[in-house]
């Protein structure tokens, strides 16, 4: 009588593993697997089959530490832990940084205490330039600074002033030109600041969010101001007349003319036309005025102003002043508008 013979050995079920981060639980589709010799990856999910169970495992990712590991007799989870590498001069951070770019100053009392209002047509701007070249700086707002207008007396001395009754101001950003001034729009991106959206001034900052993905170029650009008049009027010319309480328009134009007494009080006005009406004289004192900050020297002056139909650095208009009012101090300062940025 004869025993069916029976096989020596079972045959080997197929080895399954996942291979996933240790502490977030996450697949780890991209992890490197040597098993027997062979190089193999997972699929999508972090899955990897086998034929049969394999001696020992070899893995390895990018980013984790590598581990020799010991295969169990059923399926496995294959567990990699993240490493962190000390690299020199790199800074790891959980989110990007946001950064204000600010130049330092300081507000000198009463040079930067009042603010003229900027007229309709006169622009005001501000150069920036990324202070280290290898890193990319993602606009996320920029912030503006009211002016304290001057007061209309000395009972205004103290009055909160930073809003204003009319126009509105446009800001926008530009790139610089051969010469340095400001040129074209850097983007379309723009911001319309109304007497009405003035009220709401944090000790005089509005902050007007970016909405397009905007990087800042290496070359740096121009945070620009721009005074318009309101929706219902145009701006014909400025004037500048003699004080008369009440009646300004009663008083004598000086505009291509010096006063001929000393001690005379000059007011500037602007001259608007509104729509279906007569002309009318508004104070420029009324209109936006961006607030300033002395820059501690020379070469810390950073604005550019927009007179005579051409753009001009403070410190080139201060030199032109200089030569002809020798005596005078011309201190150069730095509007009052700021970049918000993200380092990536």
């Amino acid at each position: 009588m004869a025993w069916p013979q029976m096989a020596s050995s079972a045959q080997q079920a197929p080895y399954r593993v996942v291979v996933a981060d240790a502490r977030t639980r996450a697949a780890l589709p991209a992890a490197t697997v040597q098993a027997d010799g062979r190089t193999l990856r997972p699929d999508a999910a972090g899955r990897l089959s086998l034929p049969a169970r394999p001696q020992r495992l070899q893995l390895s990712h990018v980013g984790y530490q590598s581990r020799l590991w010991q295969p169990a007799p059923a399926a496995d989870t294959l567990w990699l832990t993240p490493q962190a590498t000390a690299l020199p001069g790199v800074q790891v951070r959980a989110q990007p940084r946001a950064v204000l770019w600010r130049y330092a100053g300081k507000s000198r009392w009463p040079q930067d205490a009042f603010v003229q209002g900027l007229i309709p047509g006169q622009q005001v701007a501000v150069h920036y330039r990324p202070a280290d070249s290898t890193r990319q700086y993602r606009i996320r707002a920029v912030r503006v600074r009211l002016g304290q207008r001057f007061p209309e007396g000395p009972a205004g001395m103290f009055t909160d002033r930073r809003q204003f009754p009319k126009g509105q101001l446009r800001v926008h950003l530009a790139l610089p030109g051969p010469d340095g001034a400001p040129t074209a729009d850097f983007a379309a991106q723009s911001w319309l600041i109304t007497p009405a959206q003035s009220e709401g001034h944090d000790n005089g900052w509005l902050r007007l969010p970016c909405d397009a993905e905007l990087l800042v170029p290496a070359g740096g650009l121009f945070v620009v101001a721009t005074s318009l008049s309101s929706p219902d009027e145009t701006a014909l010319r400025a004037r500048m007349l003699e004080y008369r309480k009440g009646h300004p328009e009663t008083g004598t134009d000086f505009n291509s003319k010096e006063p001929k007494r000393k001690g005379t009080t000059l007011n500037q006005f602007v001259e608007v036309q509104p729509a279906g009406g007569p002309t009318r004289l508004v104070p420029a004192e009324d209109y936006p005025a961006v607030a300033q900050r002395t820059a501690p020297n020379e070469a810390g002056g950073h604005s550019w102003q927009y007179r005579s139909r051409r753009w001009q650095s403070q410190q080139a208009y201060y030199a032109e002043m200089r030569q002809r009012f020798p005596h005078s101090d011309y201190s150069p300062a730095n509007y009052e508008l700021v970049l918000e940025v993200e380092e990536l």
